[in-house]
């Protein structure tokens, strides 16, 4: 998780915690974030991570493709 993004979290629990909501502060965050769709399932976060490596490759072979030749202009 990015900085910005715990920052966001940290937002949502807060805002949870101003409405007053009786519960454990563990419950309550947690669903703070459950319903702001902030959490994820271990497949979910796999999968994203899998496609997020997928892109890199497809970057790095972009790249090769469209790099100028050494020592001069295609």
């Amino acid at each position: 998780m990015s900085a910005q993004q715990v920052a966001h979290a940290a937002r949502v629990i807060e805002a949870s915690w101003d409405r007053g909501v009786e519960v454990s502060p563990a419950m309550d965050a947690a669903q703070a974030l459950h319903d702001r769709g902030l959490l994820q399932s271990p497949e979910t976060a796999a999968e994203t991570a899998r496609l997020r490596a997928g892109v890199g490759e497809v970057v790095d072979r972009l790249r090769g493709i469209l790099a100028p030749p050494e020592g001069g202009v295609r």
